[in-house]
C-alpha cells in the first residue's frame, strides 16, 4: 500500500488539480477571515470554515475526478489488477493520497486562529474542534469523489457527476424542507421511488 500511497501522492502533486485544490481552499479562507474576524472584529474562527464548507463542492470534484477514472481510460488499472495486492489496498492507498493532500491547506488554516489571537481572544478549542470536523467533511466528500471517480473512465464525466451530487447533499435539507411543506409532491416522488 505504501507504493501506491507514494504514487499516488507524486501523481496528485504533479498535478495541477491539488494546487488548485489548496489555492482555492486557501483564497477562500483568507477572504471569509478577513472579512468576518479582522475586519468585523469577531472572534469566531468557526464561521469562516462554515462559509468556506461550500467551496468545496466545487474544489472536491476537479480533485478526484482523475483518480481512478485516469487509470480506466489510460488502461493502467490493468497494471493494478496485476500486483500482488488486493484491490482495496490499491483503492485505500490512493484514498490515503487524497487524505494527504487535504491535510495540506487544512494544516495552513490551523495557523489562522493563532494569528487572530494578536486581535483578542478567540475560543481555541473550538476553532480547532470545529477544523477537525472541517477535515472529516472534507475527507467524507473526497471519499464520494472517489467512488463517482471508480465508476466511470472520463474524468470531467466524473467531476460533473461529483459536483451534481455533493450539490445535491448540500441542498437535501432545504429540499426536504420543501417537499414537507408540499404534499401533493411528495406522494408523487413517494410513488415514483415505490415504482423503482
Amino acid at each position: 500500500m505504501k507504493v501506491i500511497y507514494r504514487r499516488e501522492l507524486e501523481e496528485r502533486l504533479n498535478s495541477m488539480s491539488a494546487y488548485f485544490f489548496c489555492g482555492a481552499v486557501l483564497l477562500f479562507a483568507g477572504l471569509y477571515c478577513v472579512t468576518l474576524n479582522i475586519r468585523s472584529a469577531y472572534a469566531h474562527f468557526e464561521y469562516v470554515l462554515n462559509y468556506l464548507s461550500f467551496i468545496f463542492i466545487i474544489a472536491v470534484p476537479i480533485l478526484t475526478m482523475g483518480v481512478l477514472a485516469e487509470d480506466f481510460r489510460q488502461g493502467t488499472v490493468k497494471l493494478l489488477y496485476t500486483l500482488p495486492l488486493p484491490m482495496g489496498t490499491i483503492v485505500l492507498g490512493k484514498f490515503f493520497a487524497l487524505c494527504t493532500v487535504i491535510l495540506i491547506p487544512v494544516a495552513v488554516l490551523g495557523l489562522y486562529p493563532l494569528v487572530l489571537l494578536r486581535y483578542g481572544a478567540v475560543p481555541l478549542l473550538t476553532a480547532y474542534g470545529t477544523l477537525l470536523a472541517f477535515y472529516l467533511l472534507c475527507v467524507a466528500l473526497a471519499s464520494i469523489g472517489l467512488l463517482i471517480s471508480s465508476l466511470t473512465e472520463s474524468p470531467p464525466a466524473a467531476a460533473a457527476i461529483c459536483f451534481l451530487v455533493l450539490l445535491l447533499l448540500y441542498y437535501s435539507k432545504s429540499i426536504s424542507r420543501s417537499l414537507q411543506s408540499s404534499t401533493g409532491l411528495s406522494a408523487v416522488l413517494s410513488v415514483a421511488l415505490a415504482a423503482a
